[in-house]
């Protein structure tokens, strides 16, 4: 038995049967104990399912399953959260790593700033044959966060974690309808009831699988639409720069 708090690890999985294992190794010998691993494979063509199931077996903190056709990443985020338990919820990339103290310093962090409701960390960025690129520089200051709150730009939502107790139920609800900015319709949710920001440590690995930046211009009614909603529904005053995205950070998706 443990007094620790339970984590629950989201993991959306699709095709990423090359980096899944290194993923999960990591999160099962994390240093923090008390976690499970909400796995859900979104109908992947290659063998993720199947790695999904040899790990199962392994080690029972690891909760399986897979979605009987392609649902999406905000549906199958969606699935996961409704089966998590933890009192604690840290989202992770299937083919990112997370470094083995990563949840144990996010976890110390939250209990020990009442005012935070969600925690991100710097990540070392790799090409998909691990060649580093750089480091980020995500603000370690909520304020920053909440003049720019797009992900990949302040933060990356794939190392989050958030105090669910902080938060009403429904704020973790992902919506199809605001891709490719599911995450960034999160974030501004939660900073409405406290603060967002990251620590100073370098904790996460994150694999830029698809190195070609996106079409700023494509997306920018998406964004647009997000921006929007920003400041009718959750009353932000964001500034007109943040419709704007760092061609660079924005090729991390």
């Amino acid at each position: 038995m443990t007094d620790q708090p339970l984590i629950s690890v989201i993991l959306s999985i699709q095709n990423a049967a090359d980096y899944l294992p290194e993923c999960l190794d990591n999160l099962l010998q994390q240093t923090y104990k008390n976690i499970e691993i909400i796995a859900i494979d979104d109908f992947s063509s290659d063998d993720s399912f199947r790695i999904l199931q040899n790990y199962a077996k392994k080690d029972t903190r690891l909760i399986i399953s897979r979605n009987v056709k392609r649902y999406g990443t905000a549906m199958t985020l969606n699935r996961c959260m409704k089966r998590a338990q933890g009192q604690y919820i840290a989202f992770m990339n299937a083919k990112d790593i997370s470094h083995t103290h990563r949840l144990q310093q996010q976890y110390i962090y939250l209990k020990e700033n009442k005012h935070v409701v969600a925690i991100g960390v710097q990540c070392n960025l790799l090409t998909k044959e691990n060649a580093k690129i750089s480091i980020s520089e995500f603000p370690t200051e909520s304020l920053k966060i909440h003049q720019r709150p797009i992900d990949g730009i302040s933060m990356l939502f794939d190392n989050l974690m958030v105090h669910r107790h902080r938060i009403p139920k429904d704020v973790l609800h992902f919506k199809t309808n605001t891709y490719p900015f599911i995450y960034t319709d999160i974030v501004m949710k939660l900073l409405k009831y406290g603060e967002v920001l990251n620590l100073p440590q370098v904790l996460y690995t994150k694999r830029i699988i698809s190195p070609q930046q996106q079409k700023t211009r494509a997306h920018f009614p998406s964004l647009a639409k997000t921006w929007l909603r920003a400041i009718t529904l959750y009353d932000h005053k964001l500034p007109l720069r943040s419709l704007f995205l760092n061609p660079l950070l924005a090729s991390l998706k």
